[in-house]
């Protein structure tokens, strides 16, 4: 028989049992606006019910909740103070991290046995393609705003190894617009979806690179522009299957001349004793069942961007709090 579980065990099953609610707690606090109405200071339940339109003999409980589970401060005085983890919400309500990965994950068994995302199995298309104009503009302005966090990644000092830079479904453009500001004599060029790179003027003139950077629309699995010394796929790669990676490689080494450089920068899932190893190794399955992607190892990375036309040369983890992997790789002649 298997022992009793130790208090400890038993501690973690009650946070695990109940991460469901923690969760809906999270969106609730999202879509209530607390970091809007805690931005001023601590306020009252009464208050905060007023505001919200919500119950005054429930809303005391809802926060009593959030604050047990650090999403926001209870004071001595019995109002509520925001926290850092407010900040943090708005990824929450970006679909296929909102109500919509719930629906998803309902279905992972799908994932489980055929190795294919779950999110195609219920909604009938691809995550990319079942958005609507106003949720591919909301995943685009996450994603423009997350890769602030790639700053130190951009400023790192191999940019300035390079001319002309290839950023290959770069979104908006943010990273790509902060390497070229930080390398003045640096051109780029920018691909993604014509969708995607509606805003991209601005971003990119606000930046003051717009006069160095060409938007290209298009699609990475069809063709990417020729020229580049340099091609920057950047968190790209993690939502796409092995089969389709190798594809979109394959679309890139039939552009990049012999010995231009590929910087993959991607989720790399760290050594076990590394702060970031649990957030990889279970975001590596939400990302299956959302998108048929996921993280990868170190020798993953190195396997599946070797079978293509491209030699990996170096890999570097960027230091906490980030869990994004630099992967460097050389176009080799006659692949």
């Amino acid at each position: 028989m298997p022992r009793p579980p130790t208090p400890d065990e038993a501690a973690l099953f009650t946070r695990l049992g109940q991460g469901h609610v923690a969760m809906r707690l999270l969106l609730m606090a999202g879509r209530l606006g607390l970091v809007r109405l805690l931005a001023d200071g601590p306020r009252g339940a009464a208050d905060l019910a007023a505001a919200t339109g919500s119950s005054p003999a429930v809303m005391p409980r809802m926060l009593r909740a959030m604050a047990a589970l650090g999403i926001i401060e209870a004071q001595a005085d019995g109002r509520f103070a925001g926290t850092g983890v407010l900040d943090l919400i708005d990824v929450l309500l970006v679909p296929g991290f909102d109500e919509t990965s719930y629906t998803a994950w309902e279905h992972a068994g799908h994932s489980l046995r055929t190795g294919e995302p779950a999110w195609d199995q219920v909604f009938g298309k691809s995550f990319f393609d079942s958005l609507d104009a106003g949720q591919s503009d909301a995943f685009d302005l996450w994603n423009t705003a997350t890769a602030a966090s790639l700053a130190p990644i951009a400023a790192m000092e191999f940019w300035s190894d390079f001319h002309h830079v290839v950023d290959v479904g770069g979104g908006q453009g943010r990273l790509l617009a902060e390497i070229l500001a930080a390398n003045p004599d640096m051109e780029g060029q920018l691909l993604d979806r014509p969708e995607s790179l509606r805003r991209s003027p601005e971003l990119l003139e606000r930046r003051g690179v717009a006069d160095r950077c060409r938007l290209v629309p298009g699609s990475f699995f069809d063709e990417v522009p020729k020229g580049g010394d340099a091609y920057l796929l950047s968190r790209v790669l993690l939502n796409w299957n092995d089969e389709k990676c190798v594809a979109i490689l394959d679309t890139i080494g039939r552009a990049a001349e012999a010995g231009s450089t590929l910087v993959v920068v991607d989720l790399l899932i760290p050594p076990p004793d590394h702060p970031a190893y649990c957030f990889a190794v279970v975001n590596d399955l939400n990302l299956l069942v959302g998108f048929g992607g996921g993280s990868r190892s170190e020798s993953e990375w190195r396997r599946l961007i070797e079978t293509g036309p491209f030699r990996v040369t170096g890999v570097e983890m960027s230091p906490p709090p980030s869990m994004m992997g630099v992967i460097f790789a050389v176009r080799e002649a006659g692949r």
